[in-house]
């Protein structure tokens, strides 16, 4: 899941293209939050100058973080997983983030 607050989209083409959603977010400490909608908003990786059309859930709340999910940030080469078998039962799972490699992402 990808989420963003209202306040970082103001004033851009995608607040106009915000859509109502019946989605329900509900937090680690069981707070149920109402998202404002949904939409989908044109990003662009820096590094690669590669654009991707990434879909988020729009929130009014402007003490909370925005966050982009896993999915998300491995289709858009943000981050590598590299996955190796230490036995039959689970897996090791190894995380490099591009923000170690000093890039950031832009909103186009």
């Amino acid at each position: 899941m990808n989420v963003i607050k209202m306040s970082h989209i103001m004033g851009t083409k995608y607040a106009s293209k915000l859509k109502e959603t019946k989605q329900v977010l509900r937090m680690f400490n069981s707070t149920i939050f109402k998202p404002l909608g949904n939409c989908t908003i044109e990003l662009r990786n820096p590094a690669t100058q590669a654009k991707y059309k990434v879909g988020f859930t729009v929130i009014g709340c402007d003490e909370c973080a925005n966050l982009m999910g896993s999915r998300a940030a491995q289709l858009m080469g943000l981050v590598d997983v590299n996955k190796q078998q230490t036995n039959k039962k689970r897996n090791q799972i190894k995380i490099s983030s591009m923000s170690q490699r000093g890039s950031r992402l832009i909103v186009s």
